[in-house]
């Protein structure tokens, strides 16, 4: 195969993963191989060669929100400011968790939810999460009498998925996510310490 051709079928895999990923929020995964080659702009025999089995295309999406949210979560650890992160990664996954409502159950019947479900873990064990808290600790930001493991645990159990899935699926409303990063933030703020006017709550 060419260069070009590699390119072209790359490209083509893409397009279905995101024709799907759309469809399969707005449908869920019952959705026809004709309706996502449709959507994707490409030959339902262009859909069958890269995803022989509907499975096949659930586990690429699920894969792809994944490697995602891995990749936002990481831009978040990686801010200076313990309160922004602690505020950004409960946004992150709560975001996450609200938009995949619909998939929830079959991200968990696809083949590779093993591998799944261990990336999912590792964002509530985050140890660049607990550093921050760390961090927030010993400028005075957060309350010197947390215990940094204990706070870590707090702050990932807010954005449970079984807890933002009970909202029900799509975005979390603004006012509810507000809240929720409201919350956590005042229990780990020390004293005198003021919420940042951007991460306050604004009303409904």
């Amino acid at each position: 195969m060419s260069r070009a051709e590699r390119s072209d079928a790359r490209q083509n895999r893409e397009r279905i993963i995101d024709a799907a990923r759309l469809l399969f929020l707005e449908h869920g995964t019952a959705v026809e191989m004709r309706q996502l080659a449709e959507r994707a702009g490409v030959g339902i025999g262009t859909v069958y060669r890269n995803f022989p089995a509907k499975s096949d295309l659930v586990s690429a999406v699920a894969a792809d929100i994944v490697a995602e949210t891995s990749a936002a979560l990481d831009a978040v650890l990686a801010l200076e400011d313990p309160v922004e992160v602690v505020a950004r990664y409960v946004e992150v996954l709560a975001e996450t968790f609200a938009r995949t409502a619909p998939l929830a159950m079959d991200l968990m019947a696809a083949p590779a939810f093993e591998t799944i479900r261990s990336q999912v873990l590792s964002w509530f064990a985050e140890p660049r999460l607990q550093r921050a808290i760390e961090r927030g600790i010993a400028r005075g930001v957060f309350r010197r009498d947390l215990d940094p493991e204990a706070a870590r645990l707090f702050v990932a159990g807010a954005a449970d998925p079984l807890l933002v899935l009970s909202v029900g699926p799509g975005p979390l409303p603004p006012r509810l996510q507000r809240g929720l990063v409201d919350l956590v933030l005042r229990a780990l703020l020390a004293p005198g310490v003021e919420l940042p006017a951007a991460l306050a709550p604004k009303g409904t």
